[in-house]
C-alpha cells in the first residue's frame, strides 16, 4: 500500500518492512492459443497469495510470483487441472 505522505512528515525508515518477491518460471507443455492461457491463468491465480505475472502460449511459459514461498506442486497441479502438464524451471 502507498500512502501519502505530506512533504513537512517525516518517515522513520526503520518501521517500514521490505517484501521480497519470490519468482518462479514453469514450462507448460500443450498450450496452443489464448484459451489455453486463459485456462492456465485462471487455475493458477486461485492459488492465494500467487499472482501470475505471465503465461504465453507463444512460448509455452508461466511466470508466478508471490510474496511468501511459492509451492511448487500447488502450482503443478493448478496446470494438470487446466489439461496441460508443467515443469519448473
Amino acid at each position: 500500500m502507498i500512502a501519502h505522505v505530506p512533504a513537512w512528515t517525516s518517515v522513520n525508515n526503520s518501521n517500514i518492512e521490505e517484501i521480497v518477491m519470490t519468482t518462479r518460471k514453469y514450462k507448460i507443455s500443450g498450450m496452443s492459443c489464448s484459451h489455453c492461457e486463459r485456462a492456465v491463468r485462471d487455475e493458477v491465480s486461485e492459488i492465494p497469495g500467487v499472482h501470475v505475472d505471465e503465461v504465453s502460449a507463444e512460448t509455452g511459459m508461466l511466470t508466478v510470483s508471490s510474496d511468501d514461498d511459492i509451492k511448487d506442486m500447488k502450482v503443478l497441479e493448478a496446470v494438470e487441472e487446466a489439461g496441460y502438464s508443467a515443469t519448473r524451471l
